[in-house]
């Protein structure tokens, strides 16, 4: 019984350190790029975070950026995986009526095959257009800091 205890907290230790974007793995990449606005106005300054999803453990950030004063983004990242990686945007945004220290979570999943393996991407993943109105169908997942 403790032989069984002990492969699993080696496999379990093991596998915290192996999902780390630094040690173990071959070098994937992926960039994505679009244009957000707010009620069809272009927005600025939104935040942008290039996430790759973990089961077990928290999400690997990758990178990050703010849409400009014209409402474009572009963000690039790469991380090291013995696995594919599965790469995802975050867009944290106030479109819409909220409390000034709630923002709304908008999620969109990159597919695989603008996932490159290598340390630069060559393919842009990009999400055109998003208008981030009041009645977009996410707006249920919101947070709020203190």
């Amino acid at each position: 019984m403790t032989y069984k205890i002990i492969i699993f907290l080696f496999v379990l230790s093991t596998s915290i350190v192996v999902k780390s974007c630094f040690f173990i793995g071959k070098t994937q990449s992926v960039k994505a790029r679009g244009q957000v606005f707010c009620n069809s106005v272009p927005y600025k300054n939104v935040i942008v975070k290039l996430m790759e999803e973990e089961f077990f453990t928290s999400n690997d950030f990758l990178n990050g950026t703010y849409t400009d004063g014209d409402g474009y983004f572009s963000v690039r990242g790469a991380c090291r995986e013995i696995r594919s990686i599965d790469p995802f945007l975050e867009i944290h945004h106030r479109c819409g009526v909220m409390p000034s220290n709630c923002f709304h979570l908008l999620k969109i999943y990159i597919p695989s095959n603008f996932i490159y393996s290598g340390p630069k991407s060559r393919v842009w993943f990009d999400i055109g257009i998003i208008n981030l109105k009041p009645t977009y169908k996410t707006y249920k997942n919101y947070y709020c800091r203190r």
